[in-house]
């Protein structure tokens, strides 16, 4: 029934919803097995149970998403950062671009997401741009990112880092 009779459905934007909102819609979106491409961008008000949902739908390898983008989303932080690491590991194979951009991230958070991105061995694009990488905190954050970009196998044709 409702969207599950629209699984050809490839790309989908959510901005702007409450936390309740957002649960509801991603929850609906665990059936969309032909979704390449999602965005997320400025709901500010994501709670414990939303990110839940957002790692159900992508540990579950229905959706392989090639693109997936979640930005502007303030008060995502380590703990959102942790569920989409998580995330990240049921859906590497595929992931082809990654933009988390001004997501409040910090090093503790750049490591975390490090440590999945070994996992997303297809992917070519990563924006972190707006984030709070400039601190002399920020640092093992980042050196983390260059260990992983100097020796790993990487094919990324365009990396974007600024906070």
């Amino acid at each position: 029934e409702g969207i599950a009779r629209s699984k050809s459905i490839r790309y989908i934007k959510i901005n702007n919803l409450s936390n309740d909102g957002f649960t509801s819609i991603v929850r609906a979106l665990g059936s969309l097995s032909q979704l390449e491409e999602l965005t997320i961008g400025e709901i500010n008000n994501v709670g414990p149970d939303g990110w839940s949902h957002l790692l159900s739908l992508l540990g579950s390898g229905v959706c392989k998403l090639k693109m997936f983008h979640l930005y502007r989303n303030n008060y995502m932080g380590n703990e959102g950062v942790d569920v989409l690491s998580n995330g990240l590991r049921g859906i590497g194979s595929s992931l082809k671009e990654l933009v988390l951009e001004d997501n409040s991230i910090d090093s503790g958070g750049l490591s975390t997401l490090v440590e999945a991105l070994q996992t997303c061995t297809s992917l070519e694009k990563l924006y972190l741009s707006g984030n709070d990488l400039s601190s002399a905190a920020a640092a093992a954050g980042l050196s983390s990112l260059s260990d992983w970009l100097q020796r790993h196998e990487v094919n990324l044709n365009e990396l974007a880092l600024s906070s």
